[in-house]
């Protein structure tokens, strides 16, 4: 039982640590999202005017 706990333990500190290859992951997934979401929400604003579909308020976050 410990080993696998001593796993997640190295697991999570390396999320936190900001050099680790996870934190980096994560941030450039995060950063790829909200750039995905602006890209939408100013492409919503053109496909009204263009009779084009939509992306649906739900993938745009805030």
């Amino acid at each position: 039982m410990n080993k696998p706990l001593n796993k997640l333990h190295r697991f999570l500190v390396d999320l936190s640590d900001s050099n680790s290859d996870y934190n980096k992951l994560i941030t450039g997934t995060e950063n790829g999202i909200e750039y995905a979401q602006t890209l939408g929400r100013t492409y919503n604003k053109f496909a009204q005017w263009l009779a084009m579909p939509q992306v649906p308020d739900l993938f745009l976050g805030k």
